[in-house]
């Protein structure tokens, strides 16, 4: 019977496409054959999306893997974690006078908060000097296929071993003035690495971390006079895709912080924009910033528009879509709710957008108004293809393109309190 090096490369390659990413990496090392034929699954397997610390260490190894000939053309997506030190939160050495067992863990403790001021400094460096952009550019123009960057914090690595190892301390990303500078300078350092490093990229996703006490508010966004922002200016990038997940709470602590103003001044870096989806984590009251955006945003190249858990008007959505009437094909609605006596009707809006012919297709979901839910009713079929009697209602649900026609809208759009009989959440009608 032939052992398994005696293989053809074809059925060495069916076997370990089959093999686990963590027992695949223990697979190469048992001979040179198999680390060859082990590399591009490996590759596609723990490569493609690629985790990054603004850390030296993190860096260096982002920069050794952009420079390798499989692994680096595997990355597609970069995600850079916004997870750091913080210099209130080293180890605490000031009991070294013990003596005995104490003594011992003492110097064990004094030994790792000097390892994390030496992390923190070195990490201080990196922010200041510029020396992260630059390992990032360079990282970012050795990745061939890289199509996307997310400045990430939802991500959570409890563990990052060399910082662990050294300090005994996790990385933290809770708001304090502290970090809200921290994450400040490092959209700074992502969007100027785009910028030197990879200008063609497509996608820069923008996420938040509401669940971990974190989170990248509005007013977060770095001012358009620092001189990073403003070279970026001078060397616009043609990004087609831009994503901003926010947290609702405002941790920036500035009680002048515009956030309006800050959010047009980051979007319109990127001034041939294609898709822009905005959208926040958690209840959020800011109707000055959707009534900013109506009145002021305007991308030339525009085609798709994402909103999500904004409270706005129906004048004011109405006014945003026909800023980009000329340029729209889809825009999808998530969490939207008409407040206040002001607010307006959905039925009102979906007759304007057709009337106007304002954009072709439009995504609504889970949207309201303070009289309630607005809902599409039709006949659903049942199993067997008859038509049933019962009238089903979908809180998502699509018009235009391939959902719902745009000329029979209104007879099926209803938005009160009323008990309907639902479709199931999460699958937008129709399917």
């Amino acid at each position: 019977m032939p052992t398994l090096l005696h293989l053809p490369d074809e059925i060495l390659l069916l076997i370990v496409r089959a093999v686990d990413p963590e027992d695949l990496r223990a697979l190469r090392l048992v001979s040179r054959r198999l680390d060859g034929v082990a590399q591009i699954p490996l590759a596609k397997t723990c490569f493609e999306r690629r985790r990054v610390l603004l850390q030296q260490d993190s860096l260096e190894t982002l920069v050794e893997i952009s420079r390798h000939p499989v692994f680096g053309p595997a990355v597609r997506t970069l995600v850079v974690l916004m997870n750091h030190l913080r210099p209130d939160l080293a180890p605490d050495a000031s009991g070294s006078q013990l003596s005995g067992d104490a003594a011992h863990e003492s110097k064990s403790i004094e030994e790792e908060a000097r390892q994390y001021n030496l992390l923190l400094r070195d990490q201080k460096a990196l922010m200041e000097t510029g020396l992260g952009t630059t390992y990032l550019a360079q990282a970012m123009a050795g990745l061939p296929n890289l199509e996307s960057v997310e400045i990430d914090a939802t991500e959570w690595p409890r563990r990052w071993p060399i910082v662990d190892r050294r300090t005994g301390q996790f990385l933290r990303q809770y708001m304090t003035a502290y970090t809200i500078e921290f994450v400040q300078k490092a959209l700074c350092a992502v969007v100027l690495a785009v910028a030197t490093g990879k200008p063609s990229l497509a996608e820069l996703d923008i996420a938040i971390g509401s669940e971990h006490g974190g989170g990248i508010s509005p007013g977060m966004l770095p001012s358009s006079t620092r001189p990073a922002l403003q070279y970026v200016r001078k060397r616009p990038i043609s990004l087609s895709s831009l994503w901003l997940r926010f947290a609702a709470e405002n941790w920036t602590f500035d009680p002048v912080n515009d956030e309006l103003e800050m959010v047009l001044d980051f979007i319109m870096l990127f001034p041939k924009l294609q898709s822009l989806y905005i959208r926040f984590e958690g209840e959020i009251d800011r109707p000055e910033l959707m009534n900013g955006l109506s009145q002021r945003l305007r991308l030339p190249n525009l085609r798709f528009l994402g909103l999500g858990e904004l409270q706005c008007t129906e004048r004011e959505l109405i006014s945003l879509l026909r800023g980009h009437k000329d340029t729209l094909e889809e825009v999808r609605l998530q969490g939207i709710c008409f407040g206040g006596d002001q607010g307006g009707s959905w039925r009102s809006l979906l007759r304007t957008v057709r009337d106007e012919q304002l954009v072709p297709a439009l995504t609504i979901e889970e949207c309201s108004t303070v009289g309630g839910w607005v809902l599409y009713g039709f006949d659903k079929a049942s199993d067997d293809g008859t038509p049933t009697t019962t009238t089903w209602y979908a809180e998502r649900f699509r018009i235009g393109g391939t959902g719902f026609a745009w000329a029979d809208v209104l007879d099926h759009v209803t938005e009160d309190n009323k008990h309907y009989p639902k479709l199931d959440l999460g699958q937008v009608y129709p399917i």
